[in-house]
């Protein structure tokens, strides 16, 4: 999906990004993220995220 948006000269989130091998096995019963590992990696690529977007915001350009 990557190569797509940057193809159509989308504005991209170039890092971090969280891969998640075997998905089922992450999560509770209820649905609730139980893997400590993975949950330390997704709010490191959502710091990420605020920071791009704050970026983005002020009129970053390519």
């Amino acid at each position: 999906m990557r190569q797509t948006l940057y193809a159509t000269e989308s504005v991209v989130l170039p890092a971090p990004a969280l891969y998640v091998r075997e998905a089922a096995r992450v999560f509770d019963a209820t649905g609730q993220l139980a893997d400590a590992g993975i949950q330390k990696q997704l709010e490191n690529v959502l710091a990420a995220f605020a920071q791009w977007i704050e970026l983005i915001g002020t009129g970053y350009r390519r």
